[in-house]
């Protein structure tokens, strides 16, 4: 899971660059098909930033699903061993259920 959790890292972090340094020069000059009305709100610029990021956000999107999928298939590996393994035999004072939530 680490060789595909550092690549979306890496493109979180490129996003995050590119839409604070997306203008609001640059925003009106590609604008969205919206009425004109909307597009004074402040925090429509947001979310036009947003809407150009769509096809980007929608991948990362699917790499974390990825992700989690792969963090719920290692915690159920091994028929529920994998989480004594990874406590060390520590016994929590709360239920497993709610142990199994926290990690």
């Amino acid at each position: 899971m680490a060789v595909v959790y550092v690549p979306m890292f890496a493109l979180q972090i490129l996003l995050r660059i590119q839409a604070w340094t997306t203008s609001a020069d640059e925003i009106k000059q590609r604008p969205l098909r919206m009425p004109e009305r909307f597009r004074l709100l402040p925090f429509l610029g947001w979310s036009m930033v947003t809407a150009r990021m769509k096809p980007v956000l929608t991948i990362l999107l699917a790499i974390r699903l990825f992700l989690i999928v792969g963090i719920f298939y290692d915690l159920t590996a091994f028929q529920g061993h994998y989480l004594n393994l990874l406590i060390n035999g520590i016994v929590p004072e709360i239920s497993v259920g709610v142990a199994a939530l926290l990690l």
